[in-house]
């Protein structure tokens, strides 16, 4: 699953749901995570977060050992003047060996 916090949130926190905000202010960190099952050593697991006035940012994290269950987050601190007002998208792609296994998206509303 894709979901976005406004920080790096505890995995017990992913799991049930609880991480998961629907929006923020414009000074709260933007951190999009992925919550990921059966991964194996390789795996890459890619973030990216499209928002108004062509805010973007994305990583790319390869797994370094196989796991039943992990989440993944990455996001960016406000910048000056804060995020601009408006609604954010997010995609986790779980990629293994250059084919895509999975894609998940999350929607996200940063308000004034």
């Amino acid at each position: 699953t894709a979901g976005f916090s406004t920080g790096v949130p505890e995995f017990e926190a992913v799991k049930s749901g609880e991480a998961r905000k629907r929006t923020g202010s414009t000074d709260d960190p933007v951190v999009l995570y992925g919550y990921a099952f059966h991964v194996e050593t390789g795996d890459q697991l890619h973030l990216s977060v499209t928002g108004p006035a062509e805010t973007q940012f994305e990583t790319t994290v390869t797994i370094d050992a196989s796991k039943a269950q992990l989440f993944r987050a990455f996001g960016r601190k406000s910048p000056d003047g804060g995020w601009p007002v408006g609604a954010y998208l997010g995609y986790v792609t779980l990629i293994r060996d250059g084919t895509i296994l999975a894609v998940r998206h999350a929607d996200f509303e940063v308000l004034p």
